[in-house]
C-alpha cells in the first residue's frame, strides 16, 4: 500500500483588495507573511500587491488551468507547511479559481481558514439600493446571444435581487436582452468599484440603455426584485406567458409572488377559457 504523502497544515483562503490597495486588512498581511507560500492566478498581479505590503513570501501559479498532476506536485512542495490562496482581486472561488483545491483540502483532511475582505458581489449589493436579502449571485453573464438570454430568462423566475458579472462591452447587449424580455425591475451596474473611477448607474432598463456606461474597467449588474403585481394570478401567469415565457415558468414565478401552490395555479391557467 502506497503511503500517503504527508499535506499542508494549514490552506488559508485570503481576500485581496477588487481595487483599492488599502482595503487590505491587518490579518491579510500578517497571514501573506507568514505562511510558506502564496498560491496565486496571476504571479505578475499577486507581486504587485506584495510590493506594497513588504511581503516576500514565494509566488506559485494556480489557475483554472493547473493539472491534477501539477497540484499534486505543488501540494508535495508544500508538504508540514501553510499556504496561502488568493485570486487577482476580491474573494477566491467567487468567479476565481479555488474550488477543487478547496475539495481536495476537504478531502485529505487539510485545516482550512478563511480571511475575509473585499467582494465585489457584496459592495456592489450594499450600494446599490436594491433589497439586500435574499440574493442570488450567478456568475459571468455568457457572451453568446441566445445563451445570454437563456440564462437571463432562467434566473429572472426568481423574485428576488439577483447579481451578475459582465463586462462595459458586453453590457448595452445584456440591457437590451432585458428590454427584449420586458423586464420591469430596477436595474443598477456598479463599475470599477472601490477605484477612482467608481459609478454607480441606478434605474430602469430603459433609463440605463439611455445613460452613457464607459467601455472600460469591471462592472457588476444587479436586477432588483421583481414587483409583485396585485390582482387574479391566473391573468398575471398569462401575461407573462403572452410576453414571450414558458407557462411553466410563469407558473413557478406567480406561484413564489402569491403563495398559490404551482399545481393548482397551472390547473386554473390551463382551465381559464374552458
Amino acid at each position: 500500500m502506497p503511503k500517503e504523502q504527508p499535506q499542508p497544515t494549514t490552506l488559508y483562503v485570503v481576500a485581496t483588495p477588487i481595487g483599492h490597495l488599502k482595503d487590505m486588512t491587518y490579518r491579510a498581511v500578517e497571514t501573506l507573511k507568514s505562511v510558506a507560500f502564496i498560491w496565486c492566478e496571476d504571479t505578475r498581479v499577486t507581486q504587485t500587491l506584495l510590493h506594497a505590503y513588504d511581503i516576500k513570501t514565494p509566488l506559485v501559479s494556480y489557475h483554472d488551468y493547473t493539472t491534477d498532476d501539477e497540484l499534486t506536485y505543488r501540494l508535495a512542495q508544500a508538504a508540514g507547511q501553510s499556504i496561502a490562496l488568493v485570486s487577482d482581486a476580491g474573494t477566491p472561488l467567487l468567479q476565481d479559481p479555488g474550488y477543487e483545491l478547496i475539495q481536495y483540502a476537504i478531502a485529505h483532511h487539510i485545516n482550512i481558514e478563511s480571511i475575509p475582505g473585499p467582494s465585489s458581489v457584496i459592495n456592489a449589493l450594499v450600494v446599490s439600493g436594491l433589497a439586500p436579502y435574499p440574493f442570488t449571485f450567478a456568475g459571468f453573464i455568457p457572451v453568446k446571444q441566445t445563451q445570454r438570454v437563456t440564462v437571463l430568462q432562467t434566473y429572472l423566475m426568481l423574485p428576488h435581487t439577483i447579481i451578475f458579472f459582465d463586462t462595459p462591452k458586453r453590457i448595452q447587449a445584456t440591457l437590451q436582452a432585458l428590454k427584449t424580455l420586458q423586464v420591469n425591475r430596477q436595474v443598477v451596474v456598479a463599475r470599477e468599484m472601490t477605484k477612482q473611477f467608481e459609478t454607480i448607474y441606478r434605474g430602469s432598463v430603459d433609463e440605463l440603455l439611455a445613460m452613457d456606461i464607459k467601455e472600460k474597467g469591471e462592472l457588476v449588474l444587479l436586477i432588483g426584485p421583481a414587483t409583485q403585481a396585485s390582482g387574479d394570478p391566473v391573468e398575471q401567469v398569462a401575461t407573462m406567458v403572452a410576453q414571450g415565457m414558458k407557462p411553466v415558468d410563469a407558473v413557478k414565478t406567480v406561484a413564489n409572488w402569491t403563495g398559490v401552490t404551482k399545481s393548482e395555479l397551472y390547473d386554473k391557467y390551463n382551465n381559464r377559457s374552458k
